[in-house]
């Protein structure tokens, strides 16, 4: 018998963005961490929304940054240190959502980018849900390869914590 692959929401935003990132994740590899974007990122999200009582809600591969009341409705939200990944953050966004559905709970979703005091709400469609299941399925023959994919220069690489894993000597 085959074990079904949970695929965790860091995983996909990953895939998205750089698949051979996604693949040294879903393996275990770790990045540098003295990354000073994963510090401003850790930063920001300690710092942010601190008016707000809040807490984390965290599950079997899942870690939502934000579980918060707003006029009465609990609103579950991302946060981002800016707009620069949006797409791939509504993503991963709406993969918080897809599970919770699953699993019978709702929410209302929201991108937060304190930086750039933006609130960005997001649903989860029928259209959403086709998506996510698409690249859940990419995302599981990519992490079932025996190797990483090549790299593949981006503009992000120089930011990026995996970078010597890609282009070190």
């Amino acid at each position: 018998m085959v074990e079904e692959i949970e695929i965790q929401p860091n995983w996909l935003y990953s895939y998205l963005i750089c698949k051979r990132e996604a693949w040294l994740i879903s393996h275990g590899i770790e990045g540098k961490q003295d990354n000073i974007y994963l510090d401003l990122g850790r930063l920001i999200h300690e710092e942010s929304y601190s008016r707000y009582k809040h807490e984390q809600i965290v599950m079997p591969s899942v870690k939502i940054d934000i579980l918060y009341e707003n006029k009465n409705t609990k609103v579950i939200g991302e946060i981002k240190s800016s707009s620069k990944r949006l797409k791939e953050a509504k993503m991963q966004l709406l993969y918080y959502c897809y599970i919770l559905q699953k699993k019978g709970i709702q929410f209302t979703a929201e991108i937060l980018i304190p930086k750039e005091k933006k609130r960005i709400r997001v649903e989860l469609t029928d259209e959403h849900i086709k998506e996510i299941e698409t690249v859940i399925e990419e995302v599981k023959e990519l992490i079932n390869f025996s190797k990483p994919p090549i790299p593949i220069r981006q503009s992000s690489c120089a930011k990026c914590a995996y970078e010597e894993f890609c282009w070190g000597e």
